[in-house]
């Protein structure tokens, strides 16, 4: 059988595309309990009550992450369906998602700060596990002890 130049050339071109997919390392596979989600927010994130973080910021933080371990990254919606329960979530100043109790860098210092709670799918500050004498002094000092009561 004889080929044509055209025939062999498209040949070779087969033969290294075939050899180039060969040599692709092997994309890493996580165990089934571990997600990228999991994996980041055990390496990546810290504790930190009252602090809060944008989500947009945590999801780029995530796709870095993802990147940098060569694991194929979630969608938004994908991560915001999925957070764990114990991840406070909700919308917060400006109509903008907000993931609170929660910092992507190390606190330098720890702060007495009232964390986060989600109230009908909103960020507040949960103020009924504040002591009354770390709340502010003044009027609001007591219209926040009646709403921590009220809770």
């Amino acid at each position: 059988m004889c080929l044509t130049e055209k025939q062999t050339a498209a040949m070779s071109a087969a033969l290294r595309t075939i050899a180039e997919i060969i040599d692709q390392p092997e994309p890493t596979v996580l165990p089934s309990e571990q997600t990228p989600l999991t994996m980041f927010l055990a390496e990546e994130t810290y504790a930190a009550p009252g602090e809060a973080i944008l989500f947009r910021d945590f999801y780029a933080a995530l796709c870095r992450f993802c990147d940098s371990k060569g694991i194929t990254r979630p969608t938004k919606c994908h991560v915001s369906k999925t957070m764990p329960a114990d991840i406070t979530v909700g919308i917060g100043y400006a109509n903008r998602k907000l993931i609170g109790n929660m910092a992507l860098t190390r606190p330098i210092e720890v702060t007495d700060l009232t964390p986060y709670t989600s109230i009908d799918g909103r960020l507040r500050r949960d103020y009924a596990q504040t002591a009354p004498e770390s709340l502010p002094a003044g009027p609001l000092r007591a219209s926040r002890r009646k709403w921590a009561d009220s809770v």
